[in-house]
C-alpha cells in the first residue's frame, strides 16, 4: 500500500503516513486489492496485478474519498436560523414644545427583520424597562417614527410596517434605523 499524498510505500497499516504526516487511515476501510499469486492458475500474472492493483486501489481511494467528502458536505441539513439585527429605540416624550426624543434613553435592541409593530413594541418597552426605570411612566405605549408619527403603515404607503420592507423603503441599514416608544396619552395630545 503507498501512501496517496507522497507516493511512499507504506507498512502494516498505519494511521499517519511517516514520510509526510498526512492521514492515512482511509485507506484500510479500501477493500483489499486482489492477491500476487493465483493458486488455480486462472487470474492474473504477478505483473497484471500490479498494474492492475494499483489502478484498482487509486479508483477505490477516489470512491472512499469522495463519499467521505460527500458526507461531510451534507451530513446535517443546517435548520435556517433566525437572523437578528440591531436597531436603537428610544423614548419620546411630550415637552411643552411638542414630542421630543429623551437624550441618552436610545437603546440597542436585537430584532428579526420579519417583526411588526405587535413584536417590535414588546421588546423595546421590556428593554427600556430593564434599563431606564425611572424614565418609564404607567401606561400604555405606542411606537413612533423620528418624526413623531405612529408606526401603522410604511410611510408613503398602506403596506403595513414590517422592519425589513420599512429598511428598503428607508434606504439605510438596520444600524441606523431609530424608532421610539411614547405613551399613547402624549401622543393623542399632539
Amino acid at each position: 500500500m503507498f501512501c496517496p499524498f507522497c507516493a511512499v510505500q507504506l507498512g502494516d497499516a498505519p494511521k499517519f503516513c511517516p514520510s509526510c504526516g498526512q492521514n492515512v487511515g482511509f485507506l484500510t476501510q479500501l477493500p483489499s486489492t486482489p492477491s500476487t499469486s493465483s493458486s488455480e492458475g486462472c487470474g492474473p500474472t504477478v505483473k497484471e496485478t500490479r498494474k492492475e492493483g494499483r489502478a484498482a486501489q487509486f479508483l477505490r481511494f477516489r470512491e472512499v474519498k469522495e463519499a467521505a467528502e460527500r458526507r461531510t458536505s451534507f451530513s446535517k441539513l443546517k435548520k435556517k436560523q433566525a437572523i437578528t439585527v440591531k436597531i436603537s429605540i428610544g423614548i419620546m416624550s411630550r415637552t411643552k414644545n411638542g414630542l421630543k426624543p429623551q437624550r441618552g434613553k436610545t437603546m440597542p435592541l436585537n430584532v428579526e427583520p420579519q417583526w411588526s409593530t405587535t413584536q417590535i413594541l414588546p421588546a423595546a418597552l421590556k428593554k427600556q424597562q430593564d434599563f431606564n426605570q425611572n424614565a418609564m411612566d404607567d401606561g400604555e405605549y405606542v411606537l413612533l417614527y423620528p418624526d413623531g408619527s405612529q408606526v401603522e403603515n410604511i410611510p408613503g404607503t398602506d403596506r403595513p410596517f414590517v422592519l425589513e420592507h420599512y429598511k428598503e423603503a428607508i434606504g439605510k441599514s438596520y444600524q441606523r434605523i431609530t424608532l421610539y416608544i411614547c405613551l399613547l396619552q402624549d401622543l393623542s395630545k399632539y
